[in-house]
Parts: structure tokens; sequence; C-alpha cells
């Protein structure tokens, strides 16, 4: 995979070809959405009061971290990352256990509040407008929230759905109710189970119906249960269950992508024993059956609120969890298309600072695309950091899906000594992915800097290492 100075023209090229096929053996099929691309992380991991939901704008993700914490408010946008809105008019607390948004396909996200253990009577309902990045209270909830609630807009009507209660709120037991907009009142209507809990989620799929899991009603025993409500005539229909053999806890989230159907996404969150679970699913609207499809990169659990959001043609997930998750508890990331794939995909994957001999025209990058779709270097750039810095401009070739391309550098371009911190650039100008800062590389071997595992998404050192190149295998 890598270049040597004894043959390494040989050397070179058999290690890249070696490194397309052993890593193109993981590769999804192309028409699988379970390939997800890590995007910008989130400004923070999961709290006692969190949800994300997707709008035209970008995704917003509400969270506060305990009853006495202040709420934050983020909007990701692909163009902008992360910015931090404005919490004005709301208190201290406002998101608890159960949060749960949803956005009208216009100016506004509504916000059930959820509730608290020490008031199990709590019934707060909001509403932001986006234009003006107002918040504003409703009438409350009929009912108590809980850690059962949530939260569906649906357009054949104009009205809100929501699930509200739990186990151990609104008298041990949940209600289903919509509220309208326009009178500003709520209704009370039948429903298909007792109570709900724990990943809890209700999605409307375009049409006349809205789909619902219960979530974790019972704390010991995996559930999955499944549902969908008739809307003009307010009845309910049990589903085959989300097929988890943990369950569906703390995350379970749905999420239906306009333009396709047929497809409900879920997670299901973490276990019913409350361990961390990576549970992705797809559910046939018309066949009536799921399908599990490649686990998340990283568990959710924990923390209850949806982890799901649509936004400008892009499915994303948060990871909302504790930091002891495993990737901090806040990685973000977007399903792959074939779009995100040519224009965010690739990854530096390994570097070599200081080969052995001479360091003029030794010096290279591993470039490894983790995506299921084929990926053209042409227009692409890399920085170097020698005699005040500059750029290199890749070659017009393709990167194949799960595979890699060593590009080495034309001269001594990369500083061993004071540090360096190498950028991948797209053709249209962004920086895509780069090295730590400062690495340095005084060994003058064949030792290198290396992401491991293969093609993991980080930007400090936690998961890089020195150690010898990695010729014609994973990192």
């Amino acid at each position: 995979m890598h270049k040597f100075r004894t043959g390494r023209s040989i050397l070179f090229w058999v290690g890249v070809m070696s490194c397309l096929m052993a890593l193109s053996l993981t590769t999804l099929g192309s028409d699988n959405p379970g390939n997800w691309l890590a995007a910008s992380s989130a400004p923070v991991s999961g709290g006692y009061g969190e949800g994300i939901v997707g709008t035209d704008k970008g995704v917003f993700l509400v969270r506060c971290m305990y009853a006495t914490s202040q709420p934050e408010v983020y909007l990701f946008a692909q163009t902008a990352g992360w910015t931090t809105l404005s919490t004005s008019g709301l208190e201290t607390g406002i998101f608890r256990n159960g949060t749960a948004l949803t956005w009208d396909s216009k100016d506004h996200i509504y916000a059930l509040t959820g509730g608290r253990y020490k008031d199990e009577q709590r019934t707060v309902f909001l509403r932001y407008t986006i234009s003006t990045g107002t918040w504003e209270h409703l009438r409350d909830t009929p009912c108590a929230q809980g850690a059962g609630d949530a939260i569906s807009w649906s357009g054949f009507d104009n009205k809100v759905y929501a699930i509200v209660g739990s186990r151990s709120h609104n008298g041990e037991h949940s209600s289903f109710i919509s509220y309208d907009p326009e009178m500003d009142t709520w209704s009370d209507l039948p429903f298909i189970w007792a109570n709900t809990d724990d990943g809890a989620a209700i999605v409307w799929t375009g049409g006349e119906y809205l789909y619902a899991l219960r979530g974790e009603y019972m704390e010991t025993i995996p559930n999955g249960e499944f549902a969908r409500y008739h809307i003009p005539t307010a009845t309910w229909e049990a589903l085959p269950s989300l097929p988890d053999p943990d369950g569906v806890g703390d995350g379970g989230s749905l999420l239906y992508e306009p333009g396709d159907s047929d497809s409900i996404l879920a997670l299901s969150g973490g276990a019913a024993d409350e361990s961390f679970g990576k549970g992705f699913f797809h559910f046939s609207i018309r066949n009536n059956t799921w399908e599990r499809l490649a686990d998340l990169p990283c568990p959710i659990g924990y923390y209850v609120g949806n982890r799901l959001a649509y936004s400008s043609g892009t499915v994303y997930y948060w990871q909302g969890s504790t930091k002891n998750a495993g990737r901090g508890g806040n990685a973000f990331y977007q399903l792959e298309t074939a779009s995100t794939a040519s224009a965010s995909a690739l990854i530096v994957n390994e570097i070599e600072l200081n080969p052995p001999g001479e360091d003029s025209g030794a010096e290279w990058i591993e470039l490894y695309n983790p995506t299921t779709h084929p990926v053209d270097l042409g227009g692409w750039e890399v920085t170097y950091t020698s005699y005040g810095g500059g750029v290199e401009a890749l070659p017009a070739m393709t990167v194949a899906p799960k595979g890699c391309f060593v590009y080495t550098y034309t001269k001594r371009r990369l500083n061993n000594s004071d540090g360096s911190r190498i950028a991948l650039i797209s053709p249209d100008g962004r920086i895509v992915d780069a090295t730590p800062i400062g690495l340095k590389d005084s060994s003058n071997d064949l030792r290198t800097w290396q992401r491991v595992p293969n093609g993991v998404d980080t930007d400090s050192f936690g998961d890089w290492m020195f150690k010898y190149c990695t010729s014609g295998k994973e990192n």
C-alpha cells in the first residue's frame, strides 16, 4: 500500500491494489441505506432533556443536562456547520426527560418539554418560530408529559399529534392527543396502548397514516411494539414489531424520508437493560416488513430523545449519549448518498512525514474512501507545511469504495520537527478532513502516523497512533 525507496514503484502499486481488494470486502450494496459518513461533531453530548429535528434550514438540537441547567439550542447547516441560537424566553431546565420536537414544514417547530420525577404534572408545550428565532409558550397539554412522549406534524390535516405520559407519569398511562394551531386547542383521541415510555416515537408518512413505536414500557422485558394510526377514521392497527432482540429503549427514533413513499427509518436505541445500542432498521410501508440495516457507527442510549433528522435531502443522526458511550457522546453522522460520497467522504488515513533516507519525493499521505460509492479525485488538493506551506493537486483518478490511494509529494513538503497538520481540500474549496495539529516525526524510519482503527473519524490525537506503516493492511 505504501511507497518505499527500494523497488518502491512495484511495492507502491502492489500495496494500493492490496488495500483496495482487502477493504472492498466490507462494502455495503450501493442501494443499502446503511453507510454513515461522519459530519461535524455536535457541540454537546446528551442530556436528561434532548432532541433533534430537521427543517429546510438545517437540523435543530435542543438540550438541558439537568433540571438546574440552562437550555441550549443549536443549528447545524451543511454549509455553515454548527451555530448557537438564542434561548431567550426559555426558563432553566425547560427540556426534560421526554422532550420531543416536530417541524410543520413551514416556519415553526413544536416542542413537548417532557416530565420531571419531582413534578409529575408537567404540561409545558412550546413553539419556536424559525424566521425570528423566538420561543413562545402555547396552550399546555391536557395531560401530564413523561418519558413516553412523542410528537409529529401531520400535513394531512395540519395538526400536531402527540403521545404524552409514561408508566410513571400521567396517572401511570399515556394519552394520544392532537393540537390544532389555528384554534389553539387540544383534542383527546383513542390510543392502542395503555402506556408508552423510553424510546416512544411517532412519525407522519405523507398520507393518511401516522406510525408509532411504543418504547420501553417495561424496563426488564425487551419490546418493539409498532402500530399505525389512520387519521380520517381515528383507528389504530398493530403492525409487526421492530425486530431488535434487545427491544426499543432510550433513543428510539422514527424518520420518514420525503420522496420515498415506502420507507420508514428507525433506531431501536438502548436496550431494556440500559446498555447502549446500535440498531438501525428500515420498515417497508408497502410490505409491512422490517429489515435490519448495518449497525450505527456510534452507539446511542441512556438519554431519552429523538436522534434522527432529515434536512435538504440528507438523513442525519446525533449520538446524544453519555461521553463514556464512545466517540464522546456527541458524534453526528449523515447517511451516505452518491452525492454526499463524492462531496465530502474522503479521509486522511495515514501520513509519512520522515521516510528513511532522503525525504524529497518520498513523503506521502494515504487517503481512504469509507463510502460505498467511488470518489473522483479530480479537483481535490492536499496541503503541505514546508517552505511557508501550500497545496498540491491530486491526480484525476477514482478511489474505489472502501479503497485507499497513496499520494507521494513531488518534493520535500512536510515539516518533521515543528508540527505538521495536513488538510484535504474538496473541489469546492472546503477542508473536508485534516490530521491533528502538531504531528512530528524525528525517527527517519518506516513509522507513520495512522488512524486506528482504519478510517476512524477524529480531530484529535486520541485515535492516531505512531507505528510501522501498514503496507497492504488496514491500520
